[in-house]
């Protein structure tokens, strides 16, 4: 019996673990630690179902007021970088919709029109690769010729 509630705490943090990398938020992080603390605590008195469920509480609550605020700023550093990289057209191709140059213009990229800028100018309908994103403005290049 005593192997049993170990391995069910184990199973609750295995669980919790695979939930928390499904997701892009801190969810049940939490509980993974709780769990394993509870594990410790379930080697030492197994028959203590009471104590146990109160260390996974206790725990939980203490691994969530502590960890989250660091782990929350972390992450949404690294979860804002990687939504960027997600959403950006840098490397996109497309074509010049009007001529494009330093001043501004416009490109068409996934049938989108953007506005465009350019540090050579583009002549309408010649093709384009997006090199910078930057809000609503595309930095452009013209498409090598190898790359056609």
């Amino acid at each position: 019996m005593e192997y049993l509630i170990l391995g069910l705490w184990f199973i609750i943090a295995i669980t919790a673990l695979i939930v928390e990398l499904q997701t892009t938020e801190l969810v049940s992080v939490w509980f993974v630690v709780g769990a394993f603390i509870t594990m410790i605590v379930a080697a030492i008195w197994p028959k203590e179902y009471v104590a146990q469920g109160c260390t996974f509480v206790i725990a939980s609550a203490i691994s969530l007021v502590i960890l989250r605020p660091l782990l929350a700023k972390k992450l949404k550093i690294n979860q804002e970088t990687i939504v960027d990289k997600i959403n950006s057209l840098e490397g996109y191709k497309g074509f010049a919709e009007t001529d494009i140059d330093s001043f501004g213009g416009k490109a068409n990229v996934n049938g989108t029109s953007w506005n465009a800028v350019s540090s050579e100018t583009i002549k309408e309908g010649e093709r384009i690769e997006v090199i910078k994103e930057d809000n609503i403005t595309l930095t452009v290049k013209k498409e090598s010729r190898e790359e056609n």
